[in-house]
C-alpha cells in the first residue's frame, strides 16, 4: 500500500516543525556546584518561585569566558540595592561540552573562582556534558556565543529567556518575565 502525501499535507508538517515547542525544558542531568556538592539539574534548584538561570553555552573556551564575564556584570547589576531585581534568586550554571574525566574537577575550580566574590558557592553549577547542542536544544535555547539568562518556572519548563550583555533594556526584560 502507497502512501501519496499531498503538498497541503507537507506544508502543514514543515509549518509543525518550525513551531517552538511550548513547556520546553532542560532534561535532567548530574552536575556540581561550585562547593563540589552533588546536584540534579535543574531539579534540586527549582522552588515555589520562579528562578533565573544565567547559563553559559558557547563552543568555545573564548566565548565561554567572555560570557562569564558578561554574566558578572549581570549579577552584579541585578543585585544593587536600587535593581528591582535584587531579590531574584540567579543560578549560575556553565556548561562544558566534552571535557576528559580527570580534568573536570580542575575546570570546575577554575569557574569558581572567577565567581568567588560575587556568586555564593550553591549558586554556581558546572555540568560536564557530551551532547551540549541537544541538551540546549530541548530548552528551545540556541546557542550562538551569547550569554543567556533563562527564567524557569516552578516545575522547571522554560518561561522565556534574554540574550545578551547587560543594558537596562534587557533587565526590563527579564523583570518582565519574572512578572515585575
Amino acid at each position: 500500500m502507497a502512501y501519496t502525501i499531498s503538498m497541503k499535507h507537507l506544508l502543514l508538517a514543515v509549518c509543525l516543525a518550525l513551531v517552538p515547542l511550548s513547556g520546553a525544558s532542560f532534561p535532567s542531568v548530574e552536575g556540581k556546584t561550585f562547593a563540589d556538592l552533588d546536584i540534579m539539574f535543574p531539579d534540586d534548584l527549582l522552588t515555589d518561585e520562579e528562578v533565573v538561570v544565567a547559563i553559559t553555552l558557547s563552543s568555545s573556551r573564548k566565548n565561554g569566558e567572555e560570557q562569564q564575564e558578561a554574566f558578572l556584570e549581570w549579577q552584579k547589576r541585578l543585585t544593587e540595592p536600587t535593581s528591582p531585581l535584587r531579590e531574584a534568586t540567579i543560578y549560575h550554571v556553565a556548561v562544558i561540552d566534552g571535557a576528559p574525566f580527570f580534568v573536570r574537577g580542575t575546570i570546575r575550580k577554575g569557574i569558581a573562582k572567577e565567581y568567588a566574590s560575587v556568586v555564593e558557592p550553591s549558586f554556581g553549577v558546572v555540568l560536564f556534558l557530551s551532547k551540549a547542542e541537544r541538551f540546549a536544544s530541548q530548552a528551545g535555547i540556541p546557542i550562538d556565543g551569547q550569554p543567556t539568562l533563562v527564567v524557569l518556572t516552578q516545575n522547571g519548563t522554560v518561561k522565556g529567556f534574554v540574550k545578551g550583555a547587560y543594558s537596562k533594556e534587557r533587565r526590563d526584560q527579564l523583570a518582565q518575565l519574572l512578572g515585575g
